[in-house]
Order: C-alpha cells, then structure tokens, then sequence
C-alpha cells in the first residue's frame, strides 16, 4: 500500500474500472459520512439486503455511518471504499475488529 493524496486513505491499485480508486480510510471526514450515507439509502432502496429494511431514511444511514466513523476513530473498524473520478463513493466495505483471537477461547 501506498499513501494516497488524500490526509486520511491508504490507497492501493487493482484492477478497477476506470477513474476509480480504493482506498482504506483511517480517518472519517462528515463529507465521507454524507456520502456512505447516500449509497446506502440507495442501495437499500433499490433492494439490496444490507441489514437494513426499505424504505431507508437518510438519518438512519448517517447515524449509521457516524457510529462506524467513531469505530474507525477507536482502530475497531475500518472502512475501504472504492471512489469515482469525481470523488464520489461508489462501493464501501467496513469490518470490525474483534477483541479475541479464536483459540484463545480453547483451553
């Protein structure tokens, strides 16, 4: 991975389409959290089984992401999201990080 231009990414290459780049967030700005809220109304909306129920409202999604946004803030989460040429967030993916490994839980 390399650092990207943007303060806040990790950005790594792969084959993507066109313009469009993924990267890792390691920071959450508001206008990141406006976006991920955008795509997941609509992709809720148009039927997408997320864990969410349509219809999706806008605040719903945005506390969401803010709570995810406090996750990456605490290095429990991460965030990759894949932008467009334009800086619009087009896919995203985020996952927790759990507190215990498998075995440890063996004795």
């Amino acid at each position: 991975m390399r650092r990207s231009a943007h303060s806040n990414s990790q950005e790594t290459m792969v084959n993507n389409p066109p313009d469009v780049t993924i990267r890792r967030l390691d920071t959450v700005e508001e206008t990141q959290v406006e976006g991920l809220a955008d795509l997941l109304v609509d992709s809720v909306n148009d039927g997408a089984s997320v864990g969410f129920m349509a219809p999706l409202a806008r605040e719903k999604a945005v506390a969401f992401w803010r709570r995810v946004a406090d996750g990456v803030a605490a290095g429990e989460r991460a965030i990759l999201i894949a932008e467009d040429g334009t800086g619009i967030i087009a896919r995203s993916i985020s996952s927790s990080r759990f507190g215990e490994p498998a075995a440890s839980r063996r004795t």
